[in-house]
């Protein structure tokens, strides 16, 4: 009777005390602390609106994380592995939004910087959130890397999507921590300045400038970026 719930969890102690694991954190762990696009996007965050902005924004991002990785525990991340027009989807889709938020920031740094009093609250809060979700979930580098890297670390052919659930899991989580900690040093940062108007408000077009440049960066990534 409880042969087979033996066996299940048999497999996922494998995968969560094995050597499978401490190699998938290794992979995980220098992908996301090394900065990329997600780095410098949550950096550029947290000069802009500060160290609660730029955790917002990876609170979003995870949760971007999330999806995508629920998405290739059920198959459609094998669809993104092998459909060149899925993975131009996701590229597209994700650099049109980081060029139009960079471009917004850059437009309106003046502003910004006018309201820094102004506590992050309310509908600001969700919308943090929000576009740091959209960059998460159609950011290709980690869509590929959980599509393609992932699904090799499930060990027997048996609850597959679950392991692969487990292990998405833990890269999010580590997202979540490595990224707060570079958005809290760069609001930190933002704060210090924050004396000199005129300082921020070319930080902010800079960060705004860096933002809209990853966007254009994206748009020119092949399938064999990582």
């Amino acid at each position: 009777m409880f042969g087979p719930l033996h066996s299940q969890r048999s497999r996922l102690v494998l995968v969560v005390n094995g050597s499978h694991l401490l190699t998938f954190l290794l992979l995980s762990t220098i992908l996301i602390v090394v900065p990329g696009p997600s780095v410098l996007f949550t950096v550029s965050r947290g000069i802009i609106f500060g160290p609660l902005g730029a955790v917002l924004t990876v609170v979003g991002n995870t949760i971007g994380i999330a999806i995508q990785g629920i998405l290739v525990a059920f198959g459609v991340g094998t669809l993104v592995e092998h459909s060149t027009l899925a993975f131009d989807a996701f590229r597209l889709v994700g650099a049109t939004y980081l060029v139009y938020l960079g471009l917004r920031t850059v437009t309106k740094a003046n502003l910004a910087v006018t309201q820094q009093s102004i506590e992050v609250e309310g509908q600001s809060r969700i919308r943090l959130v929000r576009e740091g979700l959209v960059v998460g979930v159609s950011n290709p580098k980690s869509a590929i890397f959980l599509a393609a890297v992932v699904p090799g670390f499930a060990t027997g052919s048996t609850d597959v999507p679950l392991q692969i659930l487990l292990l998405c899991s833990i890269f999010a989580v580590t997202a979540l921590v490595s990224d707060s900690a570079w958005g809290i040093l760069a609001g930190k940062v933002r704060w210090w300045l924050s004396s000199n108007p005129y300082r921020l408000v070319q930080l902010s077009r800079i960060g705004g400038a860096v933002i809209a440049t990853l966007g254009i960066l994206l748009l020119f990534v092949s399938r064999g970026y990582h």
